[in-house]
């Protein structure tokens, strides 16, 4: 700025407050609301509505100029701090075991809603209508849980989990924008295939996005020591993970699991495609390998089976094992 003066501000100091101590030229500050009288023959700032101003005086004349910023203050902290708990390890797996039928289904994506209750303080999962193919899911934003049990329980939508398929987790594109008006915490979940998988998390709050590691945003979600064996990495080891659950929410899940299967997967179709003029639909098997990972959904399931047709007196705890204090989805 041309012939800028230096100014010693005049500070009110009060006794009993900490020192105020300010360091070189410093101007006047306006907010430009109705009322305002501007000084004429000043240098100033002024913020308005669209931005911050200096008035700078020249030999040439004054002008308003933009500016980014007034320089004897502070820059604010702009990390995004979570409010919410983090999303305990059973609702993951309840996402994960979904995203597998899907998967194993129609080899391609899904979506679930997360919700929260104050009141509970608890989590759970909505699943609603979709028509999913391998790369996308798309939803239907009028599938919500029932009016009455959102406003007794006090549930609110504070994110979405979606899975990736067999690809690694991020947030693409789509995802970033699906999400812009969407404010809270976003999972993905990738290599559903595997016995260990990729996990992607974020936090968006008015069109700011921040990442966030797994471990910030979800409980139970433990790196995994050793990956799949695979002669083809997309990504580093140290992002895949295992889900660790108590016993109590390892069982819990066989119950879980049917109601994925009997309420959650009949609002799942194949997205249909245009070619030649006709619609046909492409319903691709998937993959029907199972997942060996300790103590899944399938291993459970199975081994209850199998003992009950042999035992009708056998419990859960036996099959899960009475040494294991915790159990990895």
């Amino acid at each position: 700025m041309d012939d800028v003066p230096e100014i010693t501000p005049e500070v009110t100091v009060n006794p009993s407050a900490p020192q105020i101590k300010i360091k070189g030229p410093t101007y006047p500050i306006y907010l430009f609301e109705e009322g305002v009288e501007l000084p004429e023959d000043e240098r100033f700032y002024l913020v308005t509505k669209t931005g911050i101003y200096f008035n700078k005086k020249t030999k040439a004349g004054d002008a308003l100029v933009p500016v980014e910023g007034i320089p004897w203050l502070m820059e604010p902290d702009l990390e995004m701090r979570l409010k919410l708990p983090k999303v305990p390890a059973r609702i993951i797996a309840q996402a994960l075991t979904f995203f597998r039928k899907v998967y194993d289904k129609y080899n391609s994506e899904a979506y679930v809603t997360l919700m929260y209750s104050s009141k509970n303080n608890e989590y759970q999962l909505h699943c609603p209508k979709q028509t999913v193919s391998h790369a996308s899911v798309n939803y239907d934003r009028t599938d919500q849980p029932e009016y009455q049990d959102r406003v007794q329980n006090d549930w609110q939508m504070v994110g979405t989990i979606h899975s990736h398929c067999n690809f690694s987790a991020f947030h693409s594109g789509t995802d970033v924008g699906d999400e812009a008006t969407f404010d809270g915490i976003h999972i993905t979940l990738g290599n559903v295939d595997r016995n260990q998988i990729s996990i992607a998390s974020s936090v968006a709050i008015n069109e700011k996005r921040e990442e966030l590691l797994p471990e910030k945003s979800c409980s139970g979600v433990v790196r995994a020591a050793v990956a799949d064996d695979s002669k083809f990495m997309s990504f580093s080891r140290d992002q895949y993970y295992d889900i660790e659950m108590s016993e109590e929410d390892a069982q819990q899940l066989v119950l879980d699991a049917e109601i994925i299967e009997n309420e959650w997967m009949p609002k799942v179709s194949k997205q249909g495609w245009q070619f030649g003029g006709k619609r046909s639909f492409f319903q691709q098997g998937g993959n029907q390998q199972q997942y060996p990972n300790v103590w899944t959904y399938n291993n459970i399931g199975e081994k209850s089976t199998e003992k009950n047709e042999k035992n009708a007196d056998t419990n859960s705890s036996q099959f899960l094992g009475e040494d294991f204090d915790t159990y990895l989805y």
